[in-house]
């Protein structure tokens, strides 16, 4: 009796779903004693049927499962990570890092597609992978969550409208932080003077907003800063989010977008060679 009550409970909740799944072929269609019939069509499950959905629901893979996230993850410096990470008391400087590598990771994709982070319709699959791959490199499971990974530090930015790069460098005093920022950032001096820029830019554009906005559109603008290759992208991740040793990799910068440009144009072979 109990199993049979146990079965009626999984039918009913599984009811919108199962006419589907049986006509693909993905559940059995075993006849059983015990069953119920379909109000619109008068077909009759059992249950094997509501057994076999529940298997199928369970084993199915995430919806974006294969979705391949486009964010190179391969270059920053996992081994630090996992070390500030593992503080107790660490927690802040673990999820500055944890910005900052997407951030990075951002402007590096911006700079060939020219929008702010990526597509929104891909953003929980870039979320998963991001988390997959911080596991996997040592960083403590934990730290996505109370790092607030997917609402405070998001993948897909949309500052007050804006989803391009060209929007956000044509947005009113844009240029001052350009002009403030566009220079190595490695000393205090030029680093605060570059962050006030930066702060003053965000209260004009966004005023009194939520801080999940606030650190949205301070993402943003960085994304959209680094990606135009004028300088280190590392370097001034390090100034903007207040972390060091951030890339594993010697050199790590970005090719401005109008050298690539350049490098892509099929270059004409002197007429006097031929």
């Amino acid at each position: 009796m109990r199993r049979r009550l146990l079965a009626l409970l999984l039918v009913v909740a599984a009811l919108p779903l199962l006419p589907a799944a049986i006509a693909a072929g993905l559940l059995p269609t075993l006849a059983v004693p015990f069953g119920f019939s379909w109000p619109a069509t008068g077909v009759r499950y059992g249950v094997a049927e509501s057994v076999g959905l529940m298997k199928f629901l369970i084993h199915s893979p995430p919806l974006y499962g294969s979705t391949k996230c486009p964010l190179d993850l391969s270059w920053p410096n996992y081994e630090l990570m996992a070390s500030v990470c593992s503080d107790e008391n660490g927690h802040s400087k673990c999820c500055r890092y944890i910005n900052a590598i997407i951030a990075v990771s951002s402007a590096m994709y911006a700079n060939t597609t020219g929008i702010l982070g990526v597509p929104a319709e891909i953003s929980d699959a870039c979320i998963g992978n991001i988390s997959d791959t911080l596991v996997s490199k040592g960083i403590l499971p934990t730290a996505a969550s109370f790092c607030g990974l997917g609402i405070k530090i998001q993948v897909s930015y949309q500052c007050i409208g804006m989803t391009t790069v060209l929007q956000m460098l044509q947005s009113p005093n844009f240029s001052d932080v350009t002009r403030s920022c566009a220079t190595l950032l490695s000393d205090d001096v030029s680093c605060k003077r570059c962050l006030n820029s930066g702060l003053s830019y965000l209260r004009h554009l966004v005023g009194e907003q939520d801080n999940v906005t606030l650190n949205t559109c301070r993402d943003a603008a960085f994304v959209a800063f680094a990606s135009q290759g004028n300088i280190s992208t590392v370097d001034t991740a390090s100034c903007f989010f207040s972390v060091q040793g951030l890339s594993a990799l010697q050199v790590h910068s970005i090719v401005p977008r109008d050298l690539q440009l350049m490098c892509s144009v099929d270059i004409a072979s002197d007429p006097e060679e031929q």
